[in-house]
């Protein structure tokens, strides 16, 4: 059976689960339209609910399906976070089938890295990252796909992924995975771990020198502008 799920309408996505709000955190469990649940709850900063979508997608035996739609804007280049949490002993892997990614940064980006927190044992981490097609993640058709990056790295014992040679333009939707048939999946050591952190880092380009010379006199001109309304506002 493909792992690549159809997709299902705008009613089920919508379904994925039960929400639950507060003045800093939202959380929702991960559940499909017809209440199979994963086993996992999702919770991120309260204020990032506009930006962030989980979106279920399939189950594949004791794989669980999402698609994980983000909008990164100017204040979120230090990344986005999602802090997954075990409701159950006998909780699916999770399995991110595909992204959606918005760059409204302001910037281009010229890489993106996915970083997992989680504690370790022994220098084993309690989650790491796996293709579920058992194939290297890359740009082929049955890979998960990096497209328009070309090159990528695992680190830190398979809790980074780092994607770099190509570029994001700001304003440019990303869709990491999009046209493969496997899927990225956070996958358990066994050590007991409950939970892990999900972190997605955009690289942005740097402005180049004489575009921050250009901006430095701008701001420079505008205080001078601010002093001067000042001295108005005391004479």
């Amino acid at each position: 059976m493909s792992k690549k799920l159809i997709q299902l309408s705008a009613a089920a996505l919508l379904a994925l689960g039960m929400a639950v709000g507060s003045a800093s955190a939202y959380t929702e469990e991960l559940v499909s339209p017809t209440g199979a649940d994963s086993g996992w709850a999702a919770t991120y900063n309260d204020a990032l609910t506009p930006q962030l979508n989980l979106v279920y997608k399939g189950i594949v035996g004791s794989d669980f399906f999402i698609e994980k739609d983000a909008t990164f804007n100017s204040n979120d280049m230090g990344g986005l976070e999602i802090t997954f949490t075990k409701t159950s002993s006998t909780a699916d892997t999770l399995v991110i089938n595909d992204e959606s990614i918005i760059n409204n940064s302001g910037t281009d980006w010229s890489g993106f890295n996915f970083e997992l927190g989680t504690g370790s044992t022994g220098g084993t981490p309690g989650f790491a990252f796996a293709n579920t097609s058992g194939s290297s993640i890359g740009t082929g058709a049955n890979d998960f796909d990096i497209s328009p990056f070309t090159s990528f790295a695992f680190s830190s014992n398979n809790t980074i992924l780092s994607m770099t040679g190509g570029t994001i333009a700001n304003g440019a939707v990303w869709m990491p995975g999009a046209t493969s048939q496997s899927g990225l999946a956070i996958v358990a050591s066994g050590d007991g771990e409950s939970s892990f952190v999900l972190k997605e880092i955009p690289n942005a380009i740097p402005l180049p020198a004489a575009a921050w010379t250009g901006l430095s006199t701008l701001i420079g001109l505008g205080l001078v502008g601010v002093a001067k309304n000042a001295r108005k506002l005391l004479a």
